[in-house]
């Protein structure tokens, strides 16, 4: 029976470790939260006061086919770049009463389950959170809440376009979607550093031959390779890091179509339930982007929006020390004396060394 707060605290600062790593788990297998897995999960730590890495943007020039004592070139330039982005930074807490029945019913054991379906159900609510966030980008240059999510390294680019590297620099998510900025801190044109614009397409709403078809275009202009590919032509390298995000509506348009194409579906029509795969690679539902969710934002990303992930070239990083860092339990005296509070953070930060390979971006472009 628990008789005091210092004791549940020590209790819970006691079995801390089991509690994170029970916690983290649980969300990483959660199949509603496939975009905040794919970002989290093998996110690495680093230090430092923002995110820096380096980017190559041009060429030396010095290259040449020559003859047996031809003269070497000897350019020097430099061809590196600096990439910076702040980290963004995340909290959430869960707190208990001691006065709480479940707490003071039955054996520990049963003490610390209740704990950790607390525990759980936090790190839950902050997948939860931080989900629609991986999707958006910051509000402005001064905002140091918000992450650069995808539609920052994928943005939109030219209307009406039928695939190519015409995505140079993404909006501020500030309600008026007016002002771009540089991803990276990397500005990005048809004239200055086209080598940082990303892949875009406009499917203008054709969601069948011509999806596919720009799917198509994108990978191989992208250079993606298949997940499962001979060993007998390729060294052995793992490509299960190639993901595709998209809406429900793709998704049900992409089976329907294959579907019609399958003369042999008869008894083996379970292969098409909830499922779509393309060169091996899934496609993965995101209900953020569905056109009647609340956190769907066309102006960013466009309608209908399909996002292909190479996780090879974009990155998290999560400041050394918060990666979902599980604090310890401490006496709440703001909510009474009777209160224990246990706080979750994470500081974190998507960043990409080369945009031309990360993926590309499908969408209905909001301006047609």
């Amino acid at each position: 029976m628990i008789t005091s707060v210092e004791q549940l605290v020590d209790i819970t600062n006691a079995t801390r470790p089991m509690f994170e790593e029970g916690g983290a788990a649980m969300t990483f297998n959660d199949v509603s939260h496939e975009l905040f897995n794919s970002v989290f999960e093998k996110a690495e730590e680093t230090g430092g006061t923002m995110m820096e890495w380096d980017v190559v943007l041009g060429d030396t020039g010095n290259a040449q086919m020559t003859g047996l004592y031809g003269e070497d070139k000897k350019n020097v330039k430099n061809i590196t770049s600096k990439g910076f982005a702040k980290w963004a930074h995340a909290t959430t807490n869960t707190s208990w009463d001691i006065r709480e029945p479940a707490l003071n019913s039955g054996t520990k054991e049963k003490l610390y389950d209740v704990l950790q379906n607390r525990i759980n159900n936090m790190y839950r609510e902050f997948a939860e959170l931080l989900q629609p966030k991986l999707l958006l980008t910051p509000q402005s240059a001064a905002d140091e809440i918000n992450p650069h999510g995808l539609s920052a390294w994928l943005p939109l680019g030219t209307a009406g376009q039928d695939g190519g590297f015409n995505a140079y620099q993404p909006l501020y998510n500030d309600g008026v979607f007016s002002t771009d900025y540089a991803p990276g801190n990397i500005a990005c044109s048809a004239s200055v550093n086209h080598r940082w614009a990303s892949w875009f397409a406009d499917h203008q709403g054709n969601l069948g031959d011509r999806l596919i078809h720009l799917i198509d275009n994108g990978i191989i202009s992208t250079h993606f390779k298949p997940t499962r590919i001979p060993k007998s032509v390729d060294k052995d390298t793992d490509w299960g890091n190639l993901r595709f995000y998209t809406n429900k509506k793709i998704i049900l348009n992409l089976t329907q179509l294959a579907r019609k194409q399958d003369d042999n579906l008869g008894p083996k029509f379970e292969k098409y339930l909830n499922t779509y795969t393309y060169m091996g690679a899934p496609f993965m539902y995101v209900e953020e982007l569905d056109e009647d969710n609340d956190g769907n934002v066309p102006q960013l990303y466009g309608y209908d929006p399909l996002f292909a992930v190479n996780w090879d070239w974009l990155k998290c990083k999560c400041l050394t020390g918060f990666k979902f860092k599980l604090g310890e339990a401490y006496k709440n005296t703001s909510l009474g004396h009777t209160v224990m509070t246990l706080p979750l953070d994470t500081t974190f930060c998507l960043y990409s060394p080369n945009r031309q390979r990360l993926g590309f971006l499908i969408s209905r472009h909001p301006n047609i």
